[in-house]
């Protein structure tokens, strides 16, 4: 609660009063409406565009992480071989990899294929279509487990295919599931600052996305040199404004977050 009471409370301070030598945790004045103002206007700060940008590569991400994911998950679940549980702890092992030391060989095979700054951000959510969300498969995968073979066996004797059994009843009873992928996307995407700062050039305001916009308050001031004024009121608000669409989001979907992961340990 304190970070976020003191990015409020930073909001309300004058230039003066968030820059001073003196810390203090409650604002002496209200500054809020003249920060809002020139946050809102900065010719830099498109808030709206910015925030299509990241819902269009949150959009291409979720889609690709519920589509690839599920069906390897359901293929786990449902599927039995002798390698069967052997590989899915392969697929287990890859969480204990750290993401930027993949990300080294696919940021060049970006630079490669020449899509480092492709406009509709294909680097950014590409991989997602390939099933490389270990966490989200590993969810999936516990849901399915728990999930009655009869209802697919009956859907098989009215007709249904494997793939029309899994779309039309097994991934729907799955909905935790999904909402909590859309949730964690959602965070994830609207917070990620590592791919944005790769992949969108530095100039390209019309193209950068949420978590980028932030840091055009932090160099407002700075003039190249070895100390520079970091307007912390300015900081505050557009920080304060990006938070607000995630909070709202989340505070819609929570309770299925919570269900997806209380669900995922219990098999039926």
């Amino acid at each position: 609660v304190v970070p976020f009471f003191y990015i409020l409370s930073t909001s309300f301070k004058t230039l003066e009063e968030a820059t001073g030598a003196t810390v203090t945790i409650l604002p002496r004045t209200n500054n809020f409406i003249e920060n809002f103002k020139t946050v809102w206007t900065n010719p830099k700060y498109m808030f709206f565009r910015t925030f299509l940008n990241t819902f269009l590569v949150f959009i291409l991400k979720t889609a690709g992480a519920l589509i690839s994911c599920s069906v390897a998950a359901y293929g786990f679940a449902r599927f039995k071989c002798r390698l069967n549980s052997f590989v899915f702890m392969l697929f287990i092992a890859v969480l204990f990899v750290p993401g930027e030391l993949m990300g080294i060989p696919f940021y060049e095979a970006m630079v490669q294929l020449d899509l480092r700054y492709s406009t509709i951000y294909l680097p950014m959510w590409m991989g997602a279509w390939f099933g490389i969300d270990v966490t989200i498969l590993f969810l999936f995968r516990q849901f399915f487990t728990s999930t009655p073979s009869s209802l697919v066996d009956a859907a098989k004797m009215d007709g249904c295919g494997e793939f029309g059994a899994f779309f039309r009843i097994v991934l729907p009873l799955a909905k935790p599931i999904v909402i909590t992928t859309v949730i964690l996307y959602f965070v994830g995407t609207y917070n990620d600052i590592y791919g944005p700062t790769l992949y969108i050039k530095a100039n390209d305001y019309t193209h950068k996305m949420i978590a980028q916009t932030i840091g055009i308050f932090e160099g407002m001031f700075n003039a190249g040199g070895k100390d520079y004024l970091v307007p912390w009121n300015y900081v505050a608000m557009a920080t304060l404004l990006a938070i607000v669409p995630v909070v709202f989001f989340f505070g819609l979907a929570q309770r299925y977050f919570v269900e997806s992961f209380v669900g995922s340990g219990i098999k039926g």
